[in-house]
C-alpha cells in the first residue's frame, strides 16, 4: 500500500484502525503479505498490529546526506543491529554492511601504479579516482575518529607503502599509537619486492630493541627537536637509495604526540618543517593519520593541501575528502582482496 498515508487521511481514526486490521486478516487467512508505506511514520496506528517495522531516514554529517535504515520492529527475530547505513546509488536500495576486519591471508601483491602527473598513487585505483591520489611536493592529512578500526585507517596507509615500494620510492614510517614496527613491517613485507623492501623501507622505532625487520631508527630517546633532524637525516639517506629518488613520508600523529606530551608545540613544529621540505623537494609526498580530537589537529590542518575524514556510522567507515570537498563513500575491502580498499558512494 504505497503510500498508505493517502488512504488514511481520508478516514477518522477509528474506521482507520478497523481498515487496516481488515487488511492484515485477509493477508494472513490468505498466506499474502502487505506492506504498509508511510510518509508519516510518527503517525501511524498499527505498530501493534503489524511483524516489522523499518524507518528510512536521511541526515546531513559534514555537509553531506547520509541514509539510514533503521529495524524498529521484527516479530520473532533477533535485531542484533538496529541501524544500518544504505544508498541509492544508480536508483537501486543497497545496504551498507558494518565494516569487517580484513584478513590478510589470502591477498594478492597489488601490481604497482605509476604516478600520474604531478600525483603519485595511493596504490588503489578507487582511491585514485574518489580524492585524486598524493600530490608531489604536498602534505596530506587522514583524519580519523576513535572508533573507526586500525584496519580501515591501514586500509589508506599501507596500501600508499606498499605501493611507494614497489615503483620504486622510499618510504619512512611511524606506526598508529599502539602498533609495532613488527607489525608495520609484516603487514608490508609479503607483497613488496624483497630487494627494495630491505633497501628503501626505514621506521622510527619506538625503542623496541627486540623488533626485528627493516632499519629501525630510534626517535625515543630524543628531544622533538632532535627527533625531527633525524627523520630529516633518514628521508635524505631513503632518496639517496631508491630508485625514484624520491620518499613517501607516513607518520602517524598520535604516536609523536604520546612521546612528546610535554613538548607539544615542538611536534607541530617537527611536521611543518618536513611539509615544507617535502614542498621544496617537489618530488616527495608527506602522508600524516591524526585523530580528530587532538589539540593540534587544527594546526596540522592549516598545513595540509589535501585532507579526508574518516568516521563510524551505524558499524560502517565512512570516508569523505574535507580539502578539497568530494562525496562520501562507504569504506571496507574487497572481499577477494583484504588489502584492496572498496568504496562505495552514499547518495
Amino acid at each position: 500500500m504505497d503510500t498508505w498515508d493517502g488512504i488514511a487521511k481520508e478516514m477518522d481514526p477509528n474506521e482507520r484502525l478497523k481498515a487496516e486490521k481488515m487488511l492484515i486478516a485477509v493477508a494472513d487467512s490468505h498466506r499474502a503479505r502487505v506492506i504498509f508505506v508511510s510518509e508519516e511514520p510518527q503517525r501511524t496506528t498499527m505498530d501493534f498490529l503489524v511483524d516489522g517495522i523499518v524507518e528510512l531516514t536521511r541526515e546531513e554529517k559534514y555537509g553531506r546526506v547520509i541514509r539510514e535504515i533503521e529495524v524498529q520492529k521484527l516479530r520473532g527475530t533477533l535485531i542484533e543491529q538496529h541501524k544500518y547505513l544504505y544508498t541509492l546509488k544508480d536508483g537501486r536500495f543497497t545496504l551498507i554492511p558494518p565494516y569487517s576486519s580484513a584478513v590478510p591471508a589470502g591477498a594478492r601483491r597489488p601490481d604497482p601504479i605509476q604516478d600520474s602527473g604531478p600525483f603519485a598513487s595511493f596504490g588503489s585505483a578507487a582511491l585514485d579516482a574518489a580524492f585524486g591520489g598524493l600530490r608531489k611536493g604536498g602534505t596530506f592529512v587522514v583524519v580519523y575518529d576513535e572508533r573507526v578500526p586500525y584496519d580501515a585507517i591501514r586500509l589508506i596507509s599501507i596500501r600508499a607503502v606498499i605501493n611507494a615500494l614497489n615503483t620504486g620510492k622510499g618510504v619512512f614510517g611511524i606506526p598508529l599509537p599502539g602498533a609495532t614496527n613488527s607489525e608495520l613491517a609484516e603487514a608490508v613485507r609479503p607483497y613488496v619486492d624483497p630487494e627494495l623492501y630491505a633497501r628503501c623501507l626505514a621506521l622510527g622505532s619506538l625503542g623496541g630493541d627486540a623488533e626485528t625487520g627493516p632499519p629501525l631508527y630510534s626517535i625515543n630517546d630524543a628531544d622533538p627537536r632532535q627527533a625531527s633532524a633525524r627523520i630529516t637525516d633518514i628521508v635524505a639517506k631513503l632518496r639517496a637509495r631508491s630508485r625514484a629518488r624520491s620518499v613517501l613520508i607516513v607518520e602517524s600523529v598520535g604516536t609523536l604526540e604520546a612521546l612528546f606530551a610535554s613538548r607539544i608545540d615542538a611536534v607541530v613544529e617537527g611536521a611543518g618543517k618536513r611539509a615544507g621540505a617535502v614542498r621544496s623537494s617537489g618530488v616527495d609526498a608527506y602522508l600524516l593519520l591524526i585523530q580528530h580530537d587532538s589539540p593540534i589537529a587544527s594546526r596540522i590542518l592549516a598545513m595540509s593541501n589535501r585532507y579526508l575524514r574518516l568516521i563510524t556510522m551505524d558499524r560502517s567507515v565512512v570516508i569523505l575528502g574535507e580539502k578539497p570537498a568530494s562525496p562520501a563513500y562507504s569504506i571496507d575491502h574487497a572481499p577477494d582482496d583484504p588489502l584492496n580498499p572498496r568504496l562505495t558512494l552514499i547518495v
